[in-house]
């Protein structure tokens, strides 16, 4: 379960109940929290004020009775106006619709929605299921128009509307789609149609004449057809990869109407040497796992360490990204502007890394709610967000150090990299601070035409980002897990005897 700082909400705070409202007559950013049971006037604080007290532990949210959350419309449509056969008609085509819209498939292919059809068939009683692409032509009508349940009601003959094909011709069209039209072969429409004819005529020999199929038009054909989702029909014809290739969104980004719909989280090693602080002697190249949310291109989280990548660094940069930030910039004094960016994703795209597929990040990202999206392998471009985001950070920053590798061009000439390092790791980490919150944030971005701080800020407006319960919560969530025998004198672990646990 997720939360927000927005009326409504019911939050814990010094061991009291309040309820969050709108203050009508301060500023925008300032928010009133009334005492359940109580008629004293109300305590107003800001938002950043409300931040910080969670941080600190002192506020958390309430589970009761919250106010009403956003959710998405409810499929319905008129009952009354419908005869019993036109309901179970309609309820029939939404059970497999909502099946399918439930399990979001990558793509809508005979492979994909057969064995779904298959199982909501077994489930409802169908005895005859319909074509996987019969289901496409709801899925258009209903799925992904508004979800408009009517438009899934029979067409009968009321009004004034044409004759349908009768069933066995209609699936007689479908199946020749499927075997001459949706091939390598590709068969023109015409040519199609042409073997649909023949078909039926096959099938009117054995027939009396009152019981003789219509052979479908050339248009009918060419209607029906137009019916299938574009990447459906190239891939199809053409193959899964040109499908993906010719479909796929401009850069390969999908689209994003809020801040963390869509975050994508990655790692790389830097393009720059770090040396002993004390020694001055040459210590490597560290690795930063960092998050950029998809919507505002805001820099949500990052963690920079020399271990190479796992579990624990994806854990620190996903505690980094949602927790706010306040408390964590003090000890960076360098930093001159807000970093206001906080909050659960919604999605998070990660590729298909060892460290993705702990126990504890599966555990973390379930407590949390937080959906996972893997990238399919050798298809950069489905992370394009953060990998553009790690081009930028060498370029714009690391390569203007002494020790920089630049992107390996210097094994071309006498450049001895890590001869020429400088910069010590905490120095390095205080560079990123600086350069993260104060120029990359503050900069107008190229692929959204303005700065990350500014669209944040306005999304965050629109719609406030969500929070684990408490810090807590969230802390324990993001946190890797081992397990260890009780003993005479407690536990061990890393060759220490622990016998008091204290819960933070």
């Amino acid at each position: 379960m997720s939360y927000r700082f927005e009326a409504g909400s019911r939050l814990i705070y010094i061991g009291k109940q309040y309820l969050l409202k709108n203050c009508s007559s301060c500023a925008s950013d300032l928010l009133e929290l009334w005492e359940l049971g109580e008629r004293s006037n109300p305590l107003v604080l800001s938002r950043k004020e409300l931040e910080q007290f969670y941080l600190s532990g002192e506020l958390y949210f309430s589970d009761k009775v919250r106010g009403k959350e956003e959710s998405a419309p409810a499929l319905r449509f008129d009952s009354a106006v419908l005869s019993e056969e036109e309901e179970a008609t309609t309820k029939r085509r939404l059970a497999y619709i909502d099946e399918i819209l439930a399990r979001e498939p990558e793509a809508l292919t005979t492979h994909t929605l057969s064995p779904i059809i298959a199982e909501v068939s077994l489930k409802i009683g169908d005895p005859a299921p319909p074509h996987w692409v019969t289901v496409i032509r709801w899925l258009h009508r209903a799925g992904y128009t508004d979800r408009d349940v009517n438009s899934l009601i029979p067409r009968t003959s009321r009004g004034n509307r044409s004759k349908r094909l009768p069933q066995e011709v209609s699936d007689l069209v479908l199946q020749h789609i499927e075997t001459d039209y949706l091939t390598k072969e590709r068969r023109t429409v015409r040519e199609v149609w042409k073997r649909i004819a023949r078909r039926v005529d096959l099938e009117n020999e054995h027939r009396p004449p009152d019981l003789r199929l219509p052979v479908p038009s050339y248009e009918t054909l060419r209607t029906i057809i137009s019916t299938i989702d574009p990447p459906t029909r190239t891939e199809g014809r053409y193959g899964k990869r040109a499908a993906e290739r010719e479909h796929r969104p401009i850069l390969g980004q999908p689209v994003t109407s809020r801040a963390l719909e869509r975050v994508e989280i990655d790692h790389t090693q830097l393009d720059l040497y770090v040396v002993d602080e004390d020694s001055r002697e040459p210590l490597g190249r560290p690795y930063i796992t960092s998050a950029i949310d998809h919507y505002t291109r805001a820099l949500t989280g990052f963690y920079i360490s020399f271990s190479p990548p796992s579990t624990l660094s994806v854990m620190q940069c996903l505690r980094v990204a949602i927790l706010p930030k306040a408390m964590l910039l003090k000890s960076y004094k360098e930093v001159e502007c807000d970093w206001d960016v906080y909050g659960v994703p919604e999605t998070l795209v990660i590729d298909n890394g060892k460290e993705f597929h702990s126990r504890d990040f599966d555990t973390a990202m379930t407590e949390l709610g937080v959906q996972v999206q893997y990238s399919p392998p050798r298809e950069p471009w489905y992370k394009g967000i953060i990998e553009r985001h790690f081009r930028t950070l060498n370029t714009a920053l690391l390569h203007q150090q002494k020790g920089s590798t630049y992107g390996g061009d210097y094994k071309r000439s006498d450049y001895n990299p890590s001869e020429n390092a400088v910069i010590s790791f905490d120095a390095l980490v205080k560079s990123l601070f600086v350069w993260g919150v104060d120029v990359y944030q503050q900069r107008q971005h190229k692929g959204i035409t303005r700065a990350p701080a500014r669209a944040w800020a306005d999304a965050a407006t629109q719609y406030p980002p969500t929070l684990g319960k408490s810090v807590r919560d969230v802390i324990i969530a993001l946190s890797q897990s081992a397990k260890r025998s009780i003993r005479g004198f407690g536990i061990k672990s890393q060759k220490m005897a622990i016998w008091e646990i204290l819960l933070f």
